[in-house]
């Protein structure tokens, strides 16, 4: 299967933030979801957002996960 160049660039995105938080060792896909914030924080800052918060946010509650304070 071919992906256009967003698409690889979503997946190169999904990719990491999955293997990163699994990394981790999440205990549950709770913490998994968590983590997935952890790994996409680029300041060291949560409280500021994540480059993708909304997206992993929307996808978690999609799937009626909780989304960790702040977020």
């Amino acid at each position: 299967m071919k992906f256009g160049n967003d698409e690889n660039k979503a997946f190169a995105v999904a990719r990491d933030l999955v293997l990163g938080a699994a990394a981790l060792n999440p205990k549950d896909i709770p913490d998994a979801v968590a983590l997935s914030f952890r790994v996409d924080d680029n300041d060291n800052n949560p409280n500021n957002g994540t480059p993708h918060a909304a997206q992993i946010k929307a996808a978690a509650q999609s799937r009626a996960i909780p989304v960790p304070a702040p977020f």
